[in-house]
């Protein structure tokens, strides 16, 4: 049969044959040779069956020229309300270090302007590379809050979750931290909320946030912490639980175990999500010094 697979999965089938470790965390895991062009998923190299990422929209304000626009989303911030604002990722790009911010675009039609700024704040993501932008129902509170995950200068993962708060100052878009994780490991626990939740005035199931680190405790390299943040409605923000114990071999087996239990794309793009970078088998080079191979992931945008 010459059906073509899956980028996700062929990527995944490739992870198994070449050495490689995830860049930043000293993790030993495997990593694929992907195509330049398929990297990028350009309309005019794309393989047959690859989703190609959708155009971004413009920025609907004026952005500060020393800033770069990395992602922008149309979405409807505000309830029962027909216009959309705009969520807007950008980053000082002369400034190798600065943090990656997200800005809030309202809607005031009585305004000379009619498009605002009306919030700004910074991320713990500072790679420009490696970050991705979206607005979704995460605490099940019938609202929506932005989400931004990307990695910061050290190489680790982060996670920044804003939720709208009262405007001190009248009634405009503003947002508060409830999440701000930083970990070799980050995973939203995402599920399908019943039918019903679209019409019911209750809340609905918050998901939870799994993150693993390295164990400080330990000699082995692969051993993790596995720290678990839960959405407390009296708090207002996730609160972290208490570190478990995983042993590397142990992490390592779910992890695999997980990916051949759903053959479909997802799970192995989820995997694949972030940067890579490539290193020998046996953990030795030989000959000339070789700036090593890397490569980045994103499964939103492709």
């Amino acid at each position: 049969m010459n059906k073509l697979l899956p980028l996700g999965l062929l990527a995944a089938c490739a992870l198994l044959l070449a050495g490689c470790q995830r860049s930043g965390n000293g993790r030993v895991v495997i990593v694929p040779k992907v195509p330049a062009d398929a990297a990028r998923g350009s309309a005019q190299s794309a393989p047959s069956g690859m989703l190609l990422a959708p155009v971004m929209p413009q920025p609907r304000i004026t952005i500060d020229p020393r800033d770069t626009v990395l992602q922008v989303i149309n979405a409807a911030l505000r309830k029962g309300t027909q216009e959309e604002q705009q969520v807007i990722a950008v980053k000082r790009m002369e400034e190798v270090d600065s943090p990656v911010r997200l800005l809030v675009v309202d809607v005031d039609p009585e305004r000379g302007t009619y498009y605002f700024q009306s919030w700004e704040s910074p991320t713990n993501a500072t790679d420009n590379r490696i970050f991705s932008l979206a607005v979704k129902d995460l605490i099940g509170d019938h609202d929506v809050q932005i989400e931004a995950s990307g990695m910061n200068k050290d190489g680790k993962l982060t996670l920044d979750i804003f939720r709208r708060s009262q405007d001190p100052h009248g009634t405009e878009l503003v947002y508060a931290p409830v999440c701000q994780i930083v970990a070799d490991d980050i995973h939203v626990e995402e599920s399908d909320r019943p039918d019903t939740y679209t019409v019911d005035q209750k809340n609905g199931d918050s998901f939870p946030i799994d993150t693993f680190v390295r164990d400080p405790d330990s000699q082995d390299v692969m051993d993790l912490l596995k720290i678990s943040y839960q959405w407390v409605p009296k708090e207002g923000r996730y609160v972290p639980g208490s570190p478990e114990k995983v042993p590397g071999e142990k992490a390592a087996q779910a992890q695999l175990s997980k990916l051949f239990s759903d053959l479909t794309p997802g799970p192995f793009e989820d995997f694949l999500a972030g940067s890579w970078i490539e290193t020998p088998s046996d953990g030795t080079r030989t000959g000339p010094k070789v700036t090593p191979a890397e490569i980045s992931f994103d499964p939103r945008s492709r």
